[in-house]
């Protein structure tokens, strides 16, 4: 089931995207219990959004061998984790700003995963209860800054 949020009549809405392009209706919350309702709109009628409003971006970095490899630095015994502010997350087509200063920006496609209820010290089997869903990212960063 591919769930989205997207703008109409200058409010944010989640909806279903079905297989033929046609936007169902949400009844409910994503994060809770929902049915889906009728048809509302195509999916060129409205403006795709972020798939949430976050309170925070968690990211991981250094977890795939040939970006460890390109760095030169030492492969990590446990996840390296940084943070974005939510800022830092924008819509699909939105324009993605560079810092002035910028000299080496570099992007990053990313899996993206989507966490839908309040988290904190979960076991491992139990990870996979939490993700709401997945979506993909663009990660960009400025190394000469990041590395600063």
């Amino acid at each position: 089931m591919k769930i989205l949020r997207y703008q109409a009549d200058g409010e944010s809405k989640y909806g279903i995207l079905d297989d033929d392009g046609s936007v169902l209706q949400l009844i409910g919350s994503p994060f809770d219990e929902f049915r889906v309702g009728p048809r509302v709109a195509e999916l060129s009628e409205v403006q795709v959004l972020t798939p949430v409003q976050p309170s925070k971006t968690i990211g991981v970095g250094l977890n795939y061998l040939s970006h460890i490899h390109e760095t030169g630095l030492a492969t990590p015994e446990s996840p390296m984790l940084f943070m974005k502010p939510p800022t830092g997350v924008i819509g699909p087509g939105d324009s993605i700003g560079y810092p002035r200063q910028g000299r080496q920006v570099e992007y990053e496609a990313e899996l993206v995963a989507v966490i839908g209820k309040p988290a904190r010290h979960v076991a491992e089997e139990q990870a996979l209860e939490y993700v709401l869903g997945y979506t993909c990212g663009n990660d960009v960063s400025e190394r000469v800054i990041q590395s600063a």
